[in-house]
C-alpha cells in the first residue's frame, strides 16, 4: 500500500508530466507554423509572424527546461528517510491540511 507522501509525489509527478508532454507538443507546433508561413508581399506582417512564433518557441523551450528541472529536483527527494525536521522531502501534515514541502508548483 502506498504512503500519502508517495501518492501525492506521484500525483505531482504525474502533473508535471502533462506539463512537459503539453509544452513539447506545443513547441512542435510553434516551429511547424513558423517554418511554414510562406513569405508574402507583405514583408512586415510576415517577419511580425515569424517574431511571435519564435516567441511563443522561447516560451515553451523555457517551460520545458523548467519543468524538466523540477521533475528532477522533486525526483531527488522521492526517498528521502522521514524526520522530525521540516525540510525538503518532508510530508507535514496538521488538522487542516497535508503539506508536501518539495517544489513550487
Amino acid at each position: 500500500m502506498k504512503s500519502k507522501k508517495s501518492e501525492i509525489h506521484a500525483n505531482l509527478r504525474a502533473i508535471l508530466e502533462k506539463t512537459l508532454d503539453e509544452a513539447r507538443g506545443e513547441y512542435v507546433l510553434a516551429k511547424e507554423s513558423r517554418d511554414s508561413d510562406t513569405k508574402s508581399s507583405a514583408g512586415d506582417k510576415f517577419e511580425t509572424g515569424r517574431e511571435m512564433m519564435q516567441r511563443e518557441m522561447d516560451k515553451l523551450s523555457a517551460l520545458v527546461d523548467n519543468t524538466l528541472y523540477s521533475l528532477n529536483r522533486l525526483d531527488r527527494l522521492a526517498n528521502l528517510p522521514s524526520s522530525s525536521v521540516v525540510a525538503e522531502g518532508s510530508l507535514v501534515e496538521t488538522d487542516q491540511e497535508t503539506y508536501y514541502i518539495s517544489i513550487g508548483y
